[in-house]
């Protein structure tokens, strides 16, 4: 019984209560990402998704790829916030 109680209780939480919080955390410096960087930092994540996709970098293929996740962190949290369906978060988390 108790289980079943915590189950529900865990869903109601999930659905009517704010469980997220704010995060930091620390954006790649290549020359070439520093636009995109930016952008990130001014929190406008849908022009700092684009710019990192669009850059060609001379080395460091990974850092262009840890921005890129970086960039749709905030995008993933924004759309639950909106839709609240995880089936929505989901399609943009596949692409």
């Amino acid at each position: 019984m108790a289980a079943m109680i915590g189950g529900v209780a865990q869903q109601f939480k999930l659905q009517y209560c704010k469980t997220e919080k704010d995060e930091s955390f620390l954006l790649a410096v290549d020359d070439e990402l520093r636009p995109g960087d930016a952008l990130a930092q001014a929190e406008k994540w849908d022009e700092a998704l684009k710019a990192c996709q669009d850059v060609k970098m001379r080395k460091n293929e990974a850092d262009r790829l840890f921005s890129i996740g970086a960039a749709y962190d905030p995008l993933l949290h924004a759309e639950y916030r909106r839709s609240g369906s995880m089936e929505e978060v989901l399609k943009l988390f596949r692409k």
